[in-house]
Formats: structure tokens, C-alpha cells, sequence
């Protein structure tokens, strides 16, 4: 029978349970069709189960005159591959066999943990959003000792590789630092600057950002020593910024040291403010301000 996205649970639940062999391809034709009514009348009642779309389905046969016989169980027959099993928390599952495309789906009777569905994904099996199943190409024993968190093909199920080291650029800057610049005249401000991007080996995105202030200790009514706590979490943009243009970006600054080991980067904001890499977790810095 021919099946579509539509109407297949309806047809493979008659071919499971009905005979079918016999009849022709006039009424294998009435039959399809009779899956497409029964399936487009829930349109109109949204409660339909499963259940009442199939029992509808069998109406719609009996107005066809298309006669119907259930299959007879075989008594020898040993329990399919596609009998329902349970993942180690308890959600019933039931794999099934796609002759069409040689492959396996895996149909959950509530929403699997995570584990599962990552044990799943190894597998290379994907989510098919329409007909509520996993699908894919793996053997149905792979699947059954994956979701179990067991063996799968022989390999001994190993611990999750360690995240890979964040990549860095020449000066061992790397996305998440943070720079500062102390600058002004008449008064001290200092600005925060995080990395975003790194460009190439020599250059980097930057957006201006207010790190969290951890201390402040007033050194007069305008000015104290604050100390800022520095971390590689991406902060949100300050809302205006002096030196930065494109706050939602951020600017491409060009490095340089201003070490002779070449292990102190800086990158120049204007002819009279430059920001250097903070190397520490807590940054002090004097400011002044007039009222």
C-alpha cells in the first residue's frame, strides 16, 4: 500500500491486524483513501485518538463495502525485534523496521532523558518531527544497548571526551579576555574591553563591557580605588561607549606588546588612551570624577 506522512500509522496498524493479501488493486486504492478520510476528519474533532482515527477508518471501509478480516495470531512465532522495551528510567519504546529505506525508527511513549537522546544522536540516528520518531541507520541491537547505556557494537561505552582547550592567537589571547585603559586628564575613568572574536594571529573583535564592581575604597569625596572581578564569561555590551563603534559586533583592534617578550598585548583605542590584557582575576584601578 502506498503510505504517506498522513496516513501511514493508520495503514501499518491495518496491515498489522487485518488481512490483506487478498484484495485488489481497485480496493487497495479505497483502502488509501479511506486512511486519508479518516485521518483529515480529525480536523474536525482535534480529541481524536490514534484509536478514533482507525475506528473511523473502519466505518469509512464499511460505507465502501470493502470487507474486512483480522489476522490470526501465529502461536509459534517468537516475540518480533519490534516488541516494546523500556529505558533504564522507564519510558516505554518500540523499534521498527523501515523497509522502504533499510533503516530503524524508534517511536518513545513520552519524552526520553537526555541521556537517551544523546546515546541516540552517537548513533548518528536524527529526530523526524512529523512522524514523532528517531530514525536512522543503526543495527536495532545498537540501538537497544545504547539507549540501555550498555556495550554498543562491541566497544565498551567511554567516558566523554575532554573539552578541547580554547584557541588562542600569537600573544595567547583568546575569546572572553578582558582589557583595560585608564585614561583622562582633569579626571581618571578606566574602560573595559572583552574579546568577542579573534582575527587572524594579530587582531581581535572587541565590545566594551562594565565587568561586576567587588570593592570600592574612597580615597577622597571624588575618587577611589575599585576593583573589579575579572572573568572570561561573556558579558553584555555597555550601552555607549567612547572608543567602540559597533557596540553589537564589536571593533576589530590590532595588537601589539608592550613587553619586550613580546607576552604583554595592548591594542591602541585612540592618541591617548591604549588597553592592556588584564592578567589576573580582580583588577584595581584609581578613578576620578567631578559631581
Amino acid at each position: 500500500m502506498k503510505k504517506t506522512m498522513l496516513t501511514y500509522k493508520t495503514l501499518d496498524r491495518f496491515e498489522r491486524e487485518y488481512k490483506t493479501e487478498h484484495y485488489t488493486p481497485e480496493q487497495i486504492e479505497t483502502i488509501e483513501h479511506a486512511a486519508y478520510v479518516a485521518n483529515m476528519n480529525q480536523c474536525n474533532n482535534p480529541e481524536w485518538t490514534e484509536a478514533d482515527i482507525f475506528a473511523d477508518f473502519i466505518r469509512v471501509l464499511g460505507v465502501h463495502k470493502i470487507e474486512t478480516e483480522t489476522a490470526e495470531a501465529d502461536e509459534t512465532e517468537t516475540e518480533p525485534e519490534t516488541a516494546k522495551q523500556a529505558t533504564p528510567d522507564g519510558i516505554a519504546y518500540e523499534i521498527r523496521e523501515n523497509s522502504e529505506y533499510n533503516s530503524r525508527e524508534v517511536y518513545f511513549s513520552g519524552k526520553p532523558a537526555a541521556e537517551t537522546r544523546e546515546a541516540l544522536k552517537a548513533l548518528k540516528m536524527r529526530w523526524h518531527g512529523k512522524k514523532s520518531c528517531w530514525y536512522g541507520y543503526a543495527t536495532a541491537e545498537d540501538i537497544a544497548a545504547a539507549i540501555a547505556g550498555e556495550i554498543v557494537s562491541g566497544a565498551a561505552k567511554t567516558a566523554p571526551k575532554a573539552a578541547k582547550p580554547p584557541k588562542k592567537n600569537k600573544f595567547g589571547v583568546q575569546v572572553g579576555d578582558i582589557f583595560s585603559a585608564s585614561w583622562g586628564y582633569d579626571q581618571t575613568q578606566t574602560d573595559f574591553f572583552q574579546v568577542v572574536e579573534l582575527v587572524g594571529e594579530l587582531s581581535v573583535r572587541v565590545r566594551e563591557v562594565y565587568p561586576r564592581m567587588i570593592e570600592e575604597d574612597a580615597v577622597s569625596p571624588m575618587s577611589a580605588d575599585r576593583t573589579y572581578k575579572i572573568t572570561r564569561d561573556i558579558l553584555p555590551p555597555a550601552p555607549h561607549s567612547v572608543f567602540i563603534e559597533d557596540q553589537e559586533r564589536g571593533d576589530i583592534k590590532r595588537l601589539k606588546s608592550y613587553d619586550k617578550d613580546g607576552k604583554r598585548p595592548e591594542f591602541r583605542l585612540s592618541s591617548f588612551a591604549y588597553a592592556q590584557l588584564c592578567e589576573s582575576e580582580t583588577k584595581t584601578t584609581y578613578e576620578s570624577w567631578y559631581r
